[in-house]
């Protein structure tokens, strides 16, 4: 079901007078940016296939680091990463759970205001002006008359498409869990706070992101052959997201050695979230992860792991992990479980 004039409209002036954060995922100024810059420049190989593709088959000497309308690649697709966001009405359209009947109501569902568009639809669709469908547009126009504009226009689509990729790594963000956070009149006196634990933390970890090492991960180029055949996102990029194996009644969950599984998909079957966990009135729609498949009921409070505290102090603290994880690494704090979950 595709958002109407009404109730974009009542979304924007309840952004305007009531949220200080909406549907957001990942904070955009940093993160989002942080993500799209790290996914350019650190990735195996992308960076020399992106600076041979510039000199070869643009024409551009300087390769990547060609200044287009004063910015290179690398810095419009960053700014692409944080304008996805921006004017915050688009917030709502950044949400897709695989575990509904169909995409056309896969989006966010807030009552009483309705339901969005999913983020595949939103990722394609012509009424987006930084899609896919215009991305393709832009830059068959650079390659026509060398115009600047159309490959900044290209180049920060790229990067508002990733924004959205990133996104379906938010459990939130595809299990149906809005997050709201009111704020009156934006005058900084929060009167509802339901903003998501894993983004608020992420928000305040920027200079240890920084820090941390990352895997560079490749994708599998054969998901774009898994293509589900939908009308409304009819480009293979939505495999990226979803192409309908794991579905409905969750009878095969994906594993980590799945390399061509939406992310939208294995981000829903293998995290919870607030809204979402165990024994919440969201929990039964979701049948993974359950808790058959932690080790909570099992003898662990013998085995603390120690943890570098904010505080600079080491603390002893208990984690609970998955069944089926031999190397034990931890997927829930027991503290986190107990106080603010259970």
């Amino acid at each position: 079901m595709k958002i109407t004039i009404f109730k974009l409209f009542f979304f924007s002036v309840c952004c305007l007078l009531l949220f200080c954060q909406d549907g957001r995922a990942y904070e955009n100024k940093f993160t989002h940016r942080f993500i799209n810059e790290k996914a350019v420049e650190d990735h195996s190989n992308v960076a020399e296939v992106l600076d041979e593709v510039f000199k070869s088959s643009l024409g551009f000497d300087d390769g990547k680091n060609v200044k287009i309308k004063g910015k290179t690649f690398l810095e419009w697709v960053s700014e692409g990463g944080e304008r996805e966001d921006v004017p915050e009405w688009r917030c709502p359209m950044h949400f897709h759970d695989p575990l509904s009947e169909n995409w056309d109501i896969a989006g966010l569902s807030i009552p009483p205001i309705g339901s969005f568009e999913s983020m595949i639809y939103w990722a394609q669709s012509s009424n987006n002006d930084y899609s896919w469908f215009w991305a393709r547009e832009y830059y068959y126009q650079a390659l026509q008359t060398g115009s600047e504009e159309q490959y900044a226009k290209t180049f920060r689509s790229i990067g508002q498409l990733m924004h959205l990729v990133s996104d379906a790594a938010v459990p939130a963000h595809v299990r149906n869990d809005a997050h709201l956070k009111f704020d009156l009149f934006n005058l900084g006196v929060v009167k509802y706070d339901d903003s998501d634990p894993y983004e608020n933390w992420v928000k305040k970890q920027h200079s240890k992101i920084k820090m941390m090492e990352y895997d560079s991960v490749t994708i599998d180029r054969a998901i774009f052959d898994m293509v589900d055949a939908s009308t409304s996102a009819p480009s293979p990029i939505s495999a990226l997201w979803d192409h309908d194996e794991y579905n409905l009644g969750g009878s095969n969950p994906p594993e980590d050695s799945n390399t061509t599984i939406g992310l939208a998909e294995y981000t829903n079957a293998n995290f919870w979230t607030e809204a979402t966990f165990p024994w919440n009135f969201n929990s039964g729609y979701y049948p993974h992860p359950s808790l058959e498949e932690i080790n909570y009921e099992e003898n662990v409070w013998l085995n603390p792991k120690q943890v570098d505290a904010e505080d600079g102090v080491t603390d002893n603290r208990i984690y609970f992990s998955k069944k089926s994880d031999p190397d034990g690494t931890p997927f829930v704090a027991a503290g986190y479980w107990y106080w603010q979950l259970y």
